[in-house]
């Protein structure tokens, strides 16, 4: 129930930018579906603007027209390689990065939906319907449509989401080439200022609809992955007794017995194996510092003969005074 509304809510938010930039665009659109022939738009504001532009600009060179022209082209691969830049962790595998996916999801759908609505639009080009107007680049040809601008969608989508994933760098560079891009548009003649304005609203609204919905399940979907690592981990292996030197004095064998005068055989394994394996420790290591240090070193018998250990040795009589009691009764 606590899920449910941070979802509606993001839908909301998602449904409100999308329909927004849609009526924005509709707005900017010059025509539409059901209007005869080919648009022309000859006056109006943005065609003033666009008059204004060409004519502050006849003075250069007609050379620069085509530097100009590939520069928007260029500002496109800017774009595209900061945002690998951004995206360059998840590429690499060390994270998951929802937001790169869903940004590039979004640049498409805004260069797709930008060459659909040409079609419905069917506005000429300024430097065809404008012939007063001299362009500095070539004008494109016939087929290609002004409406809306596919360099300002695909520029402001991924300004948009460079803006979602790195927001300093998005201010820094990413906003500033995108409107470079869409200026640029204008200034060789190739494009409305309308076009290239309902082109970046186009981009930004639809990528911007798209992570406001689904960045948040994306996230937890990707986080509930298993994180993708090389390699085999290495583990403790459980179950094994500690063993020690065998045939050491107060040292455990490798049966887990100790030595020449410790328990006897199978004593100290019985002690451990109650133990969960984690917490298994040598005889020894259980016992305090002066029992160890006791039983390190036992008494020998005369004769070279040692006692099998502290406890028989407290239990049994003392060996040299019961010869002492049968050589004088003798």
């Amino acid at each position: 129930m606590n899920d449910t509304h941070p979802a509606v809510a993001r839908w909301a938010a998602a449904s409100a930018v999308l329909a927004a930039g849609c009526a924005l665009v509709a707005w900017l659109a010059p025509g539409g579906l059901g209007d005869p022939g080919r648009i022309e738009v000859t006056d109006g504001a943005s065609a003033t603007v666009y008059r204004q532009v060409t004519d502050a600009l006849r003075g250069l060179p007609h050379g620069l027209g085509r530097p100009l022209d590939l520069a928007s082209d260029g500002l496109l691969v800017a774009l595209a390689l900061l945002a690998a830049w951004t995206a360059l962790p998840a590429l690499r595998g060390r994270e998951p990065r929802p937001l790169a996916a869903l940004a590039a999801v979004g640049t498409a759908g805004a260069y797709a939906a930008s060459e659909a609505l040409k079609l419905v639009v069917d506005e000429d080009r300024p430097c065809r319907a404008l012939p007063d107007a001299e362009s500095l680049a070539a004008c494109p040809p016939a087929d290609d449509l002004s409406f809306p601008s596919n360099h300002a969608a695909l520029a402001a989508a991924m300004a948009t989401g460079l803006l979602w994933a790195a927001p300093r760098l998005g201010a820094a560079l990413a906003a500033p080439l995108a409107l470079a891009t869409a200026a640029l548009r204008v200034a060789v003649g190739v494009h409305y200022p309308h076009d290239v304005l309902a082109g970046a609203v186009l981009g930004a609204a639809l990528t911007s609809a798209l992570l406001l919905a689904l960045l948040p399940p994306a996230g937890r979907l990707l986080g509930a992955a298993p994180p993708f690592r090389t390699g085999r981990s290495r583990s403790a292996p459980t179950g094994t007794a500690p063993t020690g030197a065998a045939g050491r004095p107060g040292g455990p064998g490798a049966d887990g017995a100790r030595g020449p005068g410790g328990p006897g055989a199978g004593g100290a394994s019985q002690s451990t194996a109650q133990l969960p394996a984690t917490a298994q420790l040598p005889a020894t290591a259980q016992l305090p510092a002066g029992a160890r240090h006791r039983r390190a070193r036992q008494p020998e018998r005369p004769g070279g003969t040692e006692l099998p250990g502290p406890r028989a040795q407290e239990q049994a009589p003392d060996a040299t005074a019961s010869e002492r009691d049968a050589t004088a009764s003798e």
